[in-house]
């Protein structure tokens, strides 16, 4: 799209009401706010003034654009395509308009357009200020529409929130990242680094990073990748993770059994285990991570090898005396099937959160009882949680879409937007019904007197 497409300066859109105008839509969704924005572009063509019309066709089309918050590469599509053409893309605003949509954003007031607008600036230019502006729009918007009794109509946003958090920490990304570093600053990167834990003592080495052992420089990259990520960790969890926790246990009065229906008949959850998981996700959410944490980190392991016994893949390896034992976290995360089930960026944050000495290790520690109690309210087992919450969540968000609508979809299908392990729980979860909260309280105490 040419630059001259639009023609839309920062002072055109602060000539006109465009905010009073979407305030005015009968839903705060980007739906209503195209109707709203399209009317005015209308009548500001009839009335023959062409910058309120230019300013309101360019934000009218940008409110157009479809959210599927389900697909991770391509979460917009066109409103409208037929044979004869589509209506207008994320990859057709040029360099001039990502620019305009910059110098807004500060003054957009409406949550959910302001993640609109943050979201197409992160997908052109990898911004990643506008990526978290995004993520903490969208939860705001979330939260406006939030309604018990029509809870698919928020989910969207709260999966585009996610998706977006998660898309902060990604493997490649980070490579990149690290990658450049060397070059920009080599020596910060010409001598070997140590890891020391809580208690001054040297866990870990890492190699110089200019090293030219190639064995040894990917080691040393590997490292600082976990040591990077970390900060990655850290922002995520403070600025969208924590205030998303609190909100909802300001606004709400939670139980394990609230959060059962994450668990029951979930492909990642074994049978047997569902009130280990719910408690743990609830203790978590309630701010007790020491109770989460001990709960979470070996049922993970569990459903990992579960997840891989579904798809035909050996758990257990035989030693020299021909006993056969199950693999450990680590053993299974260095499965090839792991990341192709799964996905690279996963394997990589399981990595670096659980056992990588020169990220945070907390399976090793917590096993063998080397951390003390603050180190449970760390920011990193904080996005432990919401990891688990997230491959829990999953299928669920997927099971609010039915088979017509799957079919129906040109830009996404159940091959496309799902792990693999959560395909055969697409469309078929069972409602949860307050008989079935009621039998899940019952099993639960009857497990542990305590819940």
């Amino acid at each position: 799209m040419a630059e001259e497409y639009y023609n839309v300066a920062e002072s055109d859109v602060a000539s006109v009401n465009w905010q009073e105008i979407i305030a005015s839509a009968d839903e705060p969704d980007c739906i209503h706010y195209f109707t709203k924005l399209h009317s005015a572009a209308e009548d500001a063509k009839a009335n023959g003034n062409d910058i309120a019309y230019r300013v309101f066709r360019f934000l009218a089309n940008a409110a157009s654009l479809h959210l599927n918050a389900e697909s991770a590469e391509e979460p917009f599509g066109p409103m409208i395509r037929t044979d004869k053409g589509r209506s207008v893309v994320v990859e057709d605003y040029s360099d001039k308009d990502l620019g305009l949509i910059r110098s807004i954003i500060p003054s957009t007031s409406d949550p959910e357009f302001r993640a609109r607008l943050a979201d197409i600036l992160w997908l052109r230019t990898d911004d990643r200020d506008a990526a978290e502006t995004a993520v903490d729009a969208y939860f705001e918007s979330a939260a406006r529409l939030e309604d018990p009794e029509m809870w698919p109509r928020f989910m969207p946003q709260f999966e585009r929130a996610f998706r977006l958090a998660a898309k902060l920490v990604h493997a490649k990304a980070m490579r990149e990242r690290v990658e450049k570093h060397i070059h920009a600053f080599p020596l910060t990167h010409l001598f070997s680094a140590v890891a020391i834990d809580e208690r001054g003592r040297v866990t870990a080495k890492r190699p110089s990073l200019l090293t030219s052992d190639i064995d040894e420089r990917e080691a040393g990259i590997r490292a600082e990748m976990f040591h990077q990520a970390q900060i990655e960790w850290q922002v995520a969890a403070q600025a969208f993770i924590n205030p998303a926790r609190l909100q909802i246990i300001r606004e709400h009065h939670t139980s394990p059994t609230d959060v059962a229906f994450l668990v029951q008949t979930n492909p990642f959850v074994p049978s047997g285990r569902e009130a280990m998981f719910a408690r743990g996700i609830h203790a978590g959410l309630i701010g007790d991570f020491l109770l989460s944490a001990h709960l979470l980190v070996p049922q993970l392991e569990n459903s990992l090898g579960y997840v891989l016994a579904l798809n035909a893949v050996v758990t257990s390896k035989l030693d020299s005396r021909l006993i056969q034992e199950e693999r450990d976290l680590g053993s299974l995360l260095s499965l090839p099937e792991v990341t192709e089930i799964f996905g690279e960026d996963f394997v990589f944050e399981l990595r670096g959160l659980l056992i990588e000495r020169f990220g945070v290790n907390l399976r090793n520690r917590l096993a063998h009882g080397l951390i003390d109690q603050q180190v449970f309210q760390s920011v990193h087992v904080l996005y432990f949680w919401w990891i688990i919450l997230r491959l829990l969540f999953i299928p669920i968000a997927q099971s609010s879409r039915s088979r017509e609508a799957i079919a129906a979809d040109e830009d996404a299908s159940a091959e496309t937007v799902m792990p693999a392990w959560a395909k055969d729980a697409a469309v078929s979860l069972p409602a949860w019904t307050k008989e079935d909260a009621a039998e899940f309280e019952r099993r639960a105490k009857a497990e542990d007197p305590g819940v």
